[in-house]
């Protein structure tokens, strides 16, 4: 095949991922939607009991197909606008990064119980 591909072998990403916690029993392990937003990944990551981090409104969406928790989120972009911000706050969202006090100042008020 001259063009590149992606090949995805589910088990072993499950197997990584066991691993990883194991490595870190102590602590949540938030996944990068950004990094592979595969439906197939994605499911199965909820179901071995990942979280995942989101950076725009496509990665919200793609975790919210999957039916994952708002509560199971972290919005970290940072340099996220407004609306991104409302919409990831309209879906549960409670955990966001900021870098700056503009960003803080756009969180206290779309985003205000976070």
């Amino acid at each position: 095949m001259d063009t590149p591909r992606l090949e995805l072998d589910i088990a072993k990403v499950e197997e990584q991922y066991q691993r990883f916690t194991a490595a870190l029993p102590h602590f949540e392990v938030y996944y990068s939607v950004k990094t592979n937003d595969n439906q197939r990944v994605l499911s199965l990551l909820k179901r071995c009991g990942s979280k995942f981090e989101v950076v725009s409104p496509s990665d919200l969406e793609a975790v919210v197909k999957r039916g994952i928790s708002g509560e199971d989120i972290i919005h970290s972009n940072p340099v996220a606008h407004h609306d991104n911000i409302a919409q990831a706050y309209a879906y549960g969202v409670r955990i966001f990064t900021a870098q700056s006090t503009s960003t803080i100042d756009a969180l206290a008020e779309h985003a205000p119980e976070s």
